[in-house]
């Protein structure tokens, strides 16, 4: 999904890929966390939810 999206060459918008329960991000680095239809693919949802808490 990432290179389909890549493909709008939007410069103001940076794709990364991590893992979910590990993010690469410093802690209170975020305000909210938005969620659309992705966490119950994770296998370890509860570390994501950790993560993001």
């Amino acid at each position: 999904m990432i290179n389909i999206a890549q493909r709008n060459n939007d410069t103001s918008v940076t794709y990364k890929v991590m893992n979910a329960s590990k993010l690469a991000f410093p802690d209170n680095c975020f305000d909210t966390v938005f969620d659309f239809g992705t966490i119950h693919h994770i296998p370890n949802w509860k570390d994501c939810i950790e993560e993001v808490g």
